[in-house]
């Protein structure tokens, strides 16, 4: 399995902005992360572009922060 970053733009107060996946391919994470079935999952107005990114983590030789939301309203 491989991690992936899901992103969206033009968010507003009270809602999500990304989440961090595990899944076995960008297809995967996308319908996971969406998937009204899942706990917290994310919801996507039509103006938004959402955008994946696979985190490799062999990439990574120091502590870091991958994912960090603050959208209080």
């Amino acid at each position: 399995m491989k991690l992936y970053k899901v992103e969206l733009d033009n968010v507003d107060y009270d809602t999500y902005d990304g989440c961090i996946v595990l899944a076995n391919s960008e297809k995967e994470a996308l319908d996971a992360a969406f998937n009204p079935d899942i706990e917290n999952y994310i919801f996507a107005a039509s103006d938004q572009t959402i955008t994946v990114t696979e985190i490799k983590l062999d990439e990574y030789k120091e502590p870091a922060i991958l994912l960090a939301s603050f959208n209080a309203g």
